[in-house]
């Protein structure tokens, strides 16, 4: 019994931390977007000599994407520092970069690009099965209807705010998150309460136009459990990265589902498939059910590879 006890208290401490840490590092990231907003409404103040006119002039830039590149940015650079900050001011621990699983190097790059190659055959699995079945189908050619050259500088666009959305976030919730949790709780649970948080966040984060709904959540979920998966196997963080930025890119810039608050030019735009309803409830659309038996696919798949690797350690 007291051994229980003291389990349930360490979980309780790092709920509590991952809680008000995640708290501050939002309210940060609000706190310098706000400031950027603010220096810009300044600049529209100097221009026109009005302030409803300068607030006008704002909220009709929230749309566009050189203004959302640069919140993303900042937001995702605050978050970077502040896991720094974490490790070194809060755990007191040397070098935050290789306790963030960010060491760079050749091998980085490598860890990267096989992030990338797992979530393309992911999507590859996701996409075909849903314009197979007819579930989601291509309404718009982004090349025709846009035009090569807005299509080219939108998916340009967006592979940088991406890689910041998957750096930033895969920074502080597989970086510092899941790997404090691991040190105290084990691989097992870290990836859970890490992935818990991760969904957590995106439920209010969730980007204006997209679905929410269970079944969209849950998709979230079991996403960071995979990219969580290939931190534990791969020991670094490039991977989740890379998989998250890719995962990123080709769900906004390539097989767009729904509208984006901002300007936007997908090679292709899809079809939304029908909802799935539960006793007159709507637990969310075909196309995240399909999204998430294709993800669990990949975690499975992870799983054993993982099992498989520490046997062939183990004989050795």
């Amino acid at each position: 019994m007291p051994e229980t006890t003291t389990t349930l208290t360490a979980y309780a401490r790092s709920i509590i931390k991952i809680v008000v840490l995640l708290m501050v590092a939002v309210i940060v990231a609000s706190i310098v977007d706000m400031g950027l907003l603010a220096i810009i409404w300044a600049y529209f103040m100097t221009m026109t000599g009005s302030a409803a006119q300068a607030s006008e002039m704002l909220i009709d830039h929230l749309s566009n994407i050189w203004l959302m590149l640069a919140l993303t940015s900042l937001q995702d650079i605050t978050w970077v520092l502040l896991s720094v900050a974490f490790v070194i001011f809060i755990d007191r621990r040397p070098s935050p970069v290789k306790e963030l699983g960010l060491t760079p190097g050749p091998g980085a790059l490598k860890m990267f690009l096989a992030g990338i190659a797992v979530n393309v055959l992911f999507v590859a699995a996701t996409v075909g099965s849903l314009l197979l079945t007819g579930w989601s189908p291509i309404v718009k050619n982004g090349l025709e209807t846009y035009g090569v050259a807005a299509v080219a500088g939108y998916l340009a666009i967006t592979l940088v705010i991406m890689f910041f959305v998957g750096l930033g976030e895969e920074t502080l919730f597989r970086g510092y998150f899941q790997t404090d949790l691991t040190r105290k709780h084990g691989y097992m649970p870290a990836l859970i309460l890490a992935s818990l948080a991760f969904a957590g966040l995106h439920i209010g984060f969730l980007i204006p136009g997209q679905e929410v709904s269970p079944l969209s959540i849950a998709g979230i979920f079991i996403a960071s459990l995979v990219m969580g998966y290939l931190y534990v196997i791969t020991g670094t963080i490039w991977a989740s990265i890379g998989f998250h930025f890719s995962q990123d890119v080709l769900g906004a810039g390539v097989f767009l589902t729904g509208e984006l608050p901002y300007y936007s030019a997908p090679v292709f735009l899809m079809g939304k498939s029908g909802d799935l309803n539960v006793a007159g409830i709507s637990l969310g659309s075909v196309d995240n059910l399909v999204n998430i038996v294709m993800m669990l696919v990949v975690l499975a798949a992870l799983y054993f590879y993982h099992r498989k690797t520490l046997k062939a350690k183990a004989r050795y």
